[in-house]
């Protein structure tokens, strides 16, 4: 690909991106705000309940910074030459390939989910010990028992979209059951398909992304999730 070609197309997306991950941003400040007026001792003493949306915004605000850097980068003065001299490896400089910068965007794509999956999977692990809760599964499934807030196919989704980017971001499922799975998130379908690669765009990480973060506001008002004592956040 061409330094023209990459512009063109990564500079429309990265600048969308930016601005829902500040609406992700603003979301998360809302959900800090509500314990701090609802449950101040949950923040005086760093409660995991708080912690857990703390935890997801430095997540979003370092992919937020991330991506605006990039787009810095795309629309600075000579940036291909910078790029070529400084990044491209010697055997691709002649022909002068700047598709190594697509990996960038997918850096910036795949953070986000991944950081925000992460912490989910904290928070649900710190439930399922104060909860005294079975753990031969996995957390999304054992703390859903209870709260009823996820979607159990759409946890089945966000684990082999985590499970792909240790992939390669191919599907490569465990279990032969899930060799081919399809689902329908938003309006559109999702192919899982053992082998075969797992389209996503940036709409679909952020709608993705935003999915996650509600099921977790809903999970942590429960009134079972709401009685568990003050437990220190583990950052």
């Amino acid at each position: 690909m061409t330094s023209q070609e990459i512009k063109k197309q990564l500079e429309p997306l990265l600048t969308n991106y930016v601005i829902e991950l500040k609406k992700i941003e603003n979301l998360l400040t809302d959900e800090i705000l509500y314990y701090k007026d609802n449950h101040p001792d949950w923040l005086k003493n760093n409660d995991f309940r708080l912690g857990s949306f703390s935890r997801i915004l430095s997540a979003i605000i370092a992919s937020k910074f991330t991506a605006t850097k990039t787009l810095d980068y795309l629309n600075s003065e000579k940036w291909e030459n910078d790029f070529r001299d400084k990044y491209i490896p010697e055997p691709w400089k002649e022909a002068d390939y700047f598709g190594h910068f697509k990996d960038i965007a997918m850096l910036i794509r795949f953070y986000a989910f991944h950081s925000i999956y992460s912490q989910v999977e904290t928070t649900n692990r710190i439930i399922m010990r104060e909860k005294n809760l079975r753990t031969n599964s996995k957390p999304g499934y054992i703390v859903n028992e209870i709260t009823k807030t996820y979607d159990e196919g759409f946890i089945k989704f966000i684990d082999f979209i985590r499970n792909a980017i240790h992939t390669n971001g191919y599907h490569f499922p465990k279990n032969a059951n899930n060799n081919k799975w399809e689902y329908n998130f938003k309006g559109n379908d999702f192919y899982f398909e053992i082998g075969e690669p797992i389209e996503l765009d940036f709409d679909n990480i952020i709608n993705i992304m935003n999915e996650m973060i509600d099921a977790l506001v809903n999970t942590l008002r429960h009134e079972e999730i709401v009685k568990i004592k003050i437990v220190p956040d583990l950052t």
